[in-house]
């Protein structure tokens, strides 16, 4: 039996974040003036007690979307692919993690993608498919 040696280690590109980050931009722009104009709409009802705890809620939503940019930027950092001489390993996971491993004698065929987007910064997907259960459609 040979010996399992490491041939290449990578991460996915962080590229892969920037359409949360811009969603996150524009959503907490959108969530900024609707609740804006709803916290309006509730001053000509109710009263305005203290200023601060009638509009720390817009600041909050506005916040949401953002967290959850910072969440998926976080999870594709934390994603890590291993191709050894016997294997692939993806390894994957923030808080718990996850670890797969798909050997190369079960694969079956792979295929490489450069949608436009990833071809203008110089990146591309490699799907790989294999003949193991748990795994049959491994994209890189």
């Amino acid at each position: 039996m040979a010996i399992e040696t490491e041939l290449y280690r990578t991460r996915p590109s962080l590229w892969l974040s920037a359409a949360g980050w811009g969603s996150a931009f524009t959503s907490s722009i959108l969530i900024y003036h609707l609740a804006f104009k709803i916290a309006i709409a509730l001053v000509s009802v109710y009263p305005p007690a203290d200023k601060f705890l009638q509009t720390w809620w817009i600041f909050a939503l506005t916040g949401l979307p953002w967290l959850a940019a910072l969440w998926n930027t976080l999870s594709i950092y934390c994603t890590q692919y291993l191709v050894t001489n016997q294997r692939l390993i993806l390894k994957s996971g923030v808080l718990s993690t996850r670890h797969d491993e798909v050997e190369v004698s079960r694969f079956r065929d792979f295929r490489i993608e450069k949608p436009f987007a990833l071809r203008v910064l110089g990146l591309g997907n490699l799907i790989v498919y294999s003949a193991d259960h748990n795994l049959p459609t491994f994209v890189i």
